[in-house]
């Protein structure tokens, strides 16, 4: 796979001035960018996969410069304040920076996602619905009614209150070529 990157953007029309509390413009991931004269928020992500041991390395773009994630799970809590949410098979388990005081103004929109203890791809999810491009599209939209499986359990309750109200967009990233076989097992 060699190296990447990943920039997903969204409209700041779909999220801002719709009542939903992510403030998107003063996420330290998030910068705002005009791309074919529509104002958006973009957050960018970094990757390299060694072609012949596998090993992988990833960075996310924040307003101050790169900053580096660990690519195994046992350090993503102590590193980085991670903590392990639920497992999704052909996704694996997904790590968010989130607890029960994190403020919904400031959540941040990268999580990881992890099969035993080797990062497996990554993503962005936020409050609200998006737009995605005419020729494709790129988001899940996940809606409001089904949201609890997508947040960590022990989030906020701003997190599950403002998931009901306004849904959960959100992009997955992956790292190996068949992510439809990563499984939950613990």
């Amino acid at each position: 796979m060699g190296q990447g990157g990943n920039r997903t953007r969204i409209p700041a029309v779909d999220v801002d001035g719709t009542g939903q509390p992510m403030e998107y413009a003063n996420i330290s991931a998030v910068t705002t960018k005009v791309v074919g004269g529509v104002e958006c928020y973009t957050v960018t992500a970094y990757f390299y996969i060694d072609e012949t041991s596998g090993a992988r390395e990833l960075w996310f773009l924040e307003k101050d410069g790169l900053r580096k994630i660990p690519t195994n799970a046992s350090l993503i809590n102590s590193e980085m304040g991670y903590y392990k949410g639920h497992c999704v098979s052909s996704m694996g388990n997904h790590f968010y920076p989130i607890t029960t005081t994190t403020e919904c103004s400031s959540l941040y929109p990268w999580f990881i996602l992890y099969e035993g203890e080797n990062v497996m791809g990554f993503g962005f999810q936020g409050l609200g619905t998006v737009t995605s491009s005419s020729e494709r599209v790129w988001w899940e939209t996940i809606p409001p009614a089904t949201t609890s499986s997508a947040i960590p359990s022990d989030g906020p309750v701003c997190l599950a209150l403002a998931t009901v109200s306004y849904g959960i967009t959100s992009v997955h990233i992956w790292l190996v070529d068949e992510p439809q076989n990563i499984t939950c097992s613990s």
